[in-house]
């Protein structure tokens, strides 16, 4: 038996998949693939990083150049095997804010409506992506106020809390003092490795 990846949005449906010995993806047919700068949307050469925004080539659905805010590298030469179509060497994270986890994306704006309504008990919070055993893992490290009590009463609130507005399930909740999270530090950490 053969097996292959794909690579899609659900706005897009499938946009590459892998094939044979090739490296990375091979673009499929009715997609035109480019790698642009996150920040001002302009084409890169290929080779290099960028973010990939598609155009669809669907007369029921079409949509022109659509950002999906993943970071990939188009090939400046594809190879024979693509058949002359694109190839898109690989994907290198996410360039916003937002993190894929379990084929949702979570953002720090659901975080943020998730903690609301616990300002007065919460000083601050971050959800930490990892990957044991190749399956997406979502931690809570939330740090209390002073005087604040933490427990699993408060752990399963905010475990349920973030699940209503991110759609995804929380794996643990870790209480950690202010000063153990970065002011700076991204609200959304992808900490997994790809091995």
């Amino acid at each position: 038996m053969k097996t292959t990846s794909g690579y899609g949005t659900a706005d897009l449906g499938l946009i590459a998949f892998t094939m044979g010995e090739i490296q990375g993806f091979c673009v499929t047919e009715n997609v035109y693939m480019q790698v642009c700068d996150p920040q001002t949307g302009a084409p890169l050469p290929a080779g290099e990083v960028g973010e990939v925004v598609v155009t669809l080539y669907n007369p029921s659905y079409p949509l022109i150049r659509f950002g999906t805010g993943d970071l990939g590298v188009l090939a400046p030469t594809p190879d024979p095997a693509t058949g002359g179509r694109q190839q898109l060497l690989g994907l290198f994270g996410r360039s916003g804010e937002a993190v894929k986890v379990r084929g949702m994306f979570m953002h720090p704006n659901q975080l943020r409506m998730a903690f609301m309504r616990y300002t007065g008990v919460v000083a601050g919070y971050q959800a930490v992506i990892t990957r044991p055993d190749n399956r997406d893992n979502v931690t809570l490290r939330v740090a209390l106020h002073e005087g604040a009590q933490g427990g699993d009463a408060l752990a399963a609130e905010l475990r349920q809390a973030v699940e209503v507005a991110a759609r995804l399930k929380v794996d643990a909740v870790e209480f950690v003092t202010p000063d153990a999270l970065d002011p700076n530090g991204r609200t959304v950490q992808d900490a997994r490795t790809w091995e």
